[in-house]
């Protein structure tokens, strides 16, 4: 069986994020609340010196992924559809 899913923004790449930071289409604050991505630095003063927090990452992500408020505030970049057919069980 193949089942479709696309990434949602909590699921990005902290490194895709961390660019998007350094190339000013994203905010510090805009990564942590709409990707769950803590970016260390300034991306102003040295964008090349811009690093991931993986444990803040880790945390902040964990808190998100129940938070449902988070559902309705995030960025879609596009449609987010639910899977075409339920998983089978093999017995």
């Amino acid at each position: 069986m193949i089942v479709l899913a696309l990434e949602t923004s909590c699921d990005e790449t902290a490194a895709a994020v961390m660019r998007d930071v350094r190339d000013n289409y994203v905010t510090v604050a805009g990564a942590a609340r709409d990707y769950g991505v803590v970016v260390m630095g300034d991306p102003d003063s040295d964008p090349e010196g811009l690093q991931v927090d993986a444990a803040a990452t880790a945390a902040l992500r964990a808190r998100l992924r129940n938070d449902p408020e988070f559902e309705r505030r995030r960025v879609h970049p596009m449609p987010v559809y639910p899977a075409i057919a339920p998983p089978l069980s093999i017995e």
